[in-house]
């Protein structure tokens, strides 16, 4: 199970990467190919937390 305070600070450091990648992104990575990893990232974390609307 993943904690609230796991997923908040998992929301915060991704909306924060994903500024970093528009702005100044690395020059091997184009800013769509670092956008794409972390939505993955995200969307692992977000299936190993059970859903609000199970009963």
């Amino acid at each position: 199970m993943v904690p609230d305070a796991t997923i908040y600070l998992l929301a915060t450091m991704t909306g924060a990467a994903v500024l970093e990648a528009v702005l100044r992104p690395p020059p091997q990575y184009t800013p769509e190919v670092l956008i794409a990893s972390l939505a993955e990232i995200v969307n692992r974390v977000r299936r190993k937390r059970p859903s609000r609307t199970a009963s």
